[in-house]
């Protein structure tokens, strides 16, 4: 666990946001996919979440990790040109979740 958080520690403390995003859309954080701790704690917090019936904690963060999925499959390398195509997919993709994220979280009360 602590060679995990001082990797992480020491990658945020020497990375700017692009080069995290960069980082991000490579998948070279497959080490967190792997370790036992990660779904320990996404284990815990998500029990946590169900027990104490915080729905609507629940949907924003998977609406985070959702969006963070569509910009990582569909937004470019840095300077590299779009496709109209990724482009489309990406507004479509952030329009239906906000418009999803309306609905459930202030519309259905």
């Amino acid at each position: 666990m602590k060679e995990v958080l001082t990797h992480i520690h020491n990658f945020m403390a020497s990375q700017s946001l692009p080069t995290v995003l960069r980082e991000l859309r490579s998948g070279k954080l497959d080490f967190l996919m792997k370790s036992a701790y990660t779904w320990l704690v996404v284990a815990a917090i998500s029990m946590y979440l169900l027990w104490t019936r915080k729905f609507k904690a629940i949907i924003a963060l998977a609406s985070v990790f959702l969006f963070v999925l569509l910009a990582q499959k569909t937004l470019a390398q840095s300077g590299a040109p779009m496709d109209l195509r990724n482009v489309l997919t990406f507004v479509a993709g952030t329009a239906a979740l906000v418009g999803l994220n309306l609905y459930l979280l202030f519309v259905r009360e």
